[in-house]
C-alpha cells in the first residue's frame, strides 16, 4: 500500500462514502437528521432516568451524557463497521484491483459524516445548559485525527480476520456493547473505586472516548491518553502498511 495508491483512489472512496450517506436516507424527508433527532431523544431519556438514579442535577448531567453519547456513537459505529469493511465491498474487491485502503476510507468517511450530523446537537447543549467553551475545544481536531489513525489499522486487521472468519463481526458487536457499560459514558471515573478506575487505563474504549469528549466538555486530556492513543495509531498503521500486500493478495479468496 503506497501513499500514491491511496491518493490515486481518492475520488473513488470519496464518491462511495458519500453515496453510502445518500443511499441510507434516500427519499427521507429529513435525511440523515433523523439519526440526529433519534440521538437527541435517546440522550434526553438517558439523562432523565440516570440523573434520578445518581441524584445529579440535569444541568450538570445532560452535557456529560449528551456529549459522551454522541462521541460514543461515533466510536461504536466505527469499530462495528470495521469488522464488515471488506465484506460489504466483496463484489468490488473480487472484480477490481483497487487498493484495499479505499474500502476502509469509504467506511471512515461515511461514519465521520454521520458524526458531524450528530455534532449539531452540541451547540444546543451548550446554549440550553449554559456550558462555557474554552480553547480546549480546539484539541478535538487532533483527537479525531488520532482516532481515525487507530480506526484505519483496526479496520484493516479486524476486517481481514472477519472476512476469513465470519463469526468475528458478532464478537466485535458484543464487545462494543460491553464497552458501553464499562466505559465512563453514563458515569464519571470519580464515582468508582480506585481499583476499577485503574482498569480504565487499559480500556481503549475509554481512551478513545476521553480523546474526543474532553475537548467538548472543556476538560484537559491526560498526557497518558495522548501517548497511548498516538503510539497505538502510529505502530498499528505501520504494521498494517507492512502487511498490506499479504492482505491484498488473500482478501479475494476469503470473500
Amino acid at each position: 500500500m503506497s501513499s500514491i495508491g491511496i491518493f490515486d483512489h481518492f475520488r473513488i472512496w470519496f464518491m462511495l462514502g458519500m453515496n453510502d450517506v445518500r443511499m441510507r436516507y434516500r427519499r427521507s424527508f429529513l435525511g440523515p437528521f433523523w439519526a440526529t433527532i433519534s440521538m437527541a431523544v435517546t440522550i434526553a431519556a438517558l439523562a432523565f432516568v440516570y440523573s434520578s438514579i445518581f441524584k445529579i442535577d440535569l444541568k450538570v448531567y445532560v452535557p456529560l451524557v449528551g456529549i459522551s453519547y454522541i462521541v460514543w456513537g461515533y466510536i461504536a459505529t466505527s469499530i462495528n463497521e470495521a469488522a464488515t469493511v471488506f465484506i460489504e465491498s466483496a463484489n468490488l474487491i473480487q472484480t477490481s484491483n483497487i487498493n484495499f485502503a479505499t474500502y476502509i476510507f469509504r467506511t471512515m468517511l461515511r461514519n465521520f459524516v454521520f458524526f458531524l450530523h450528530n455534532l449539531v446537537l452540541v451547540p444546543f447543549i451548550y446554549l440550553i445548559f449554559d456550558q462555557k467553551i474554552s480553547l480546549e475545544i480546539l484539541l478535538l481536531f487532533p483527537g479525531i485525527i488520532i482516532f481515525m489513525l487507530n480506526i484505519f489499522w483496526i479496520s484493516a486487521v479486524v476486517g481481514f480476520i472477519s472476512a476469513r472468519y465470519r463469526d468475528i463481526p458478532q464478537i466485535i458487536n458484543a464487545l462494543v456493547q460491553i464497552g458501553f457499560f464499562v466505559s465512563p459514558i453514563m458515569w464519571r471515573r470519580s464515582q468508582i473505586s480506585d481499583h476499577l478506575a485503574n482498569f480504565l487505563d487499559w480500556n481503549f474504549f475509554a481512551i478513545f472516548l476521553d480523546l474526543m469528549r474532553a475537548p467538548l466538555l472543556s476538560e484537559t486530556i491526560e498526557s497518558r491518553i495522548w501517548i497511548v492513543s498516538l503510539i497505538s495509531g502510529v505502530v498499528g498503521t505501520a504494521l498494517t502498511i507492512g502487511l498490506s500486500q499479504k492482505i491484498k493478495s488473500k482478501m479475494p479468496f476469503y470473500l
